[in-house]
């Protein structure tokens, strides 16, 4: 009886985990955690900076930790007739595995 339990409870387990991951892949195959990264570094990039932030096309490949934005554009307190205070047309960032890891003192 108590092995029977046993053996259910890990196959639901396991159940779990696999929706889990399901769910998580879906989320970004449709797009949502690239629109929430989008409105993060568009937030803190106008929070740090001070500047109006404007971003074409953005992408997060989390297999390969990289992030790539279009046409990212800064806008200073420049006239309409000036140029902005940055245009990047294609840049990409590749973040090292040691952002991603918590580290402890020791």
């Amino acid at each position: 009886m108590r092995r029977r339990r046993v053996a259910r409870s890990i196959v639901l387990l396991l159940l779990l985990l696999i929706t889990v991951g399901v769910v998580a892949f879906e989320a970004f195959k449709i797009e949502v955690v690239e629109r929430w990264a989008r409105d993060q570094i568009v937030k803190q990039l106008e929070l740090r900076t001070g500047a109006r932030v404007e971003v074409g096309t953005f992408h997060v490949n989390i297999l390969r930790l990289r992030v790539q934005a279009d046409n990212l554009t800064l806008h200073g307190l420049e006239d309409a007739s000036k140029p902005p205070l940055f245009h990047g047309y294609h840049d990409s960032l590749l973040t090292p595995p040691e952002i991603c890891v918590e580290r402890t003192s020791g």
